[in-house]
Formats: structure tokens, sequence, C-alpha cells
């Protein structure tokens, strides 16, 4: 084993690169589309990658076969993650819907609806008990992601939302609502702590 890296293409491939020699290890080719993200499951056994071609695929590793395609956004598939265990996934989509996958099945377990705008990325907290998504349309909600209850919408701008992270203890969020600021949110009030 080797520390890896793996990354995203226009070329509709991933590529895994021994991150000590920068060396290409392995290709991972099926996608029909440009790529917008690939990650590595938690036991880095695993890598998810997600497409222009409307799916998302879940890889193995070691051999670079895919061994699951998740099937059923209906536009571009901007983002991909495991939860913290690698049981499941989360997807987002440009159809306005993220979605809650079994990595074990490729099953979709729960459809995240409430957006209305594409949804630019999907991420769980550190326990995986909750999904935090965020949308063009300048909000972030809060998900039960086997369920696909929403919780709570945390921020509602009229700017674009970027990239979302949740504190490694879960107790507060940062969201960047495109207005050269960061904002910190606690979890349980849903108020702005830091700006």
């Amino acid at each position: 084993a080797y520390p890896a890296v793996v990354t995203a293409s226009a070329d509709g491939k991933a590529r895994v690169w021994n991150a000590e020699t920068g060396e290409c290890e392995k290709m991972l080719d099926g996608h029909t589309g440009p790529l917008h993200s690939a990650v590595f499951s938690p036991d880095s056994k695993y890598v998810a990658t997600a497409s222009e071609d409307r799916t998302a695929r879940l890889w193995q590793s070691v051999n670079a076969e895919c061994w699951r395609t998740l099937r059923g956004h209906r536009d571009v598939v901007n983002g991909v993650e495991f939860c913290p265990e690698g049981k499941l996934v989360v997807t987002a989509s440009n159809d306005k819907l993220a979605k809650v996958w079994s990595s074990k099945n490729g099953k979709c377990l729960a459809t995240l609806e409430g957006h209305e705008q594409p949804v630019i990325l999907a991420r769980f907290n550190a326990d995986g008990s909750n999904v935090i998504t965020n949308s063009q349309e300048g909000k972030a909600k809060i998900w039960e992601p086997k369920t696909g209850t929403l919780l709570r919408t945390v921020h509602d701008s009229v700017v674009s939302m970027y990239p979302t992270s949740f504190a490694p203890d879960g107790s507060s969020f940062a969201v960047a609502p495109g207005d050269a600021t960061a904002q910190i949110y606690d979890m349980d009030s849903v108020k702005c702590e830091r700006v």
C-alpha cells in the first residue's frame, strides 16, 4: 500500500496517483461525460465518482473495477461523498436533488428534495447522522440521511452558496455565501456565531 490521491478529470476518467512518486497507478474509466468529483471511501478500498453523464459510480480502488453505477439523477451529478463509516454515499445534482445511497448494494435510500436550484454539494457530518446540502439559490439545508427528512434550512441568501463543512465534533458548520465571507453556525441554535 502507498499513500494515494484520486483526481477527477474532464476526460471522464478518475485517476489514482501514488502520492510519493507522482505516478498514475490506476485509471477508472467508464463514465461517458466529464467528472466533477472523485473521493476515496474512509478505508480507501473504494472510490466514488460524480459525472455529467447523470451518474455516480463506485469503484474498487485495488483493481479499478466499477462495481456499482448509481442511477436516478436527471441532470449533472456535481458531487459525491461517503459517510464516515463508508456504508452510505450522498450525491448532489443539477436536478435540484441530493440522494443518499447504500454503498453496499447501490440502492437509493432517500431523496433530499427541497432546493429550488442545482445542488452544488452534499456532505455528511462527522458521525454520519446529518447531511448538509447547499445550492445555487443561496440556501443550505440539513437532513436526516436515512429518511430524507429535512431538519432545517440554515441559511437564506440572495447569493450562491459555496462549499460547506461541519466541525469535526459536529457542534457547528461553516458556509461561504459568495460575498467574500465565511459564516460559522451553531448546530443546535442554527444561529450565526462568527463571520
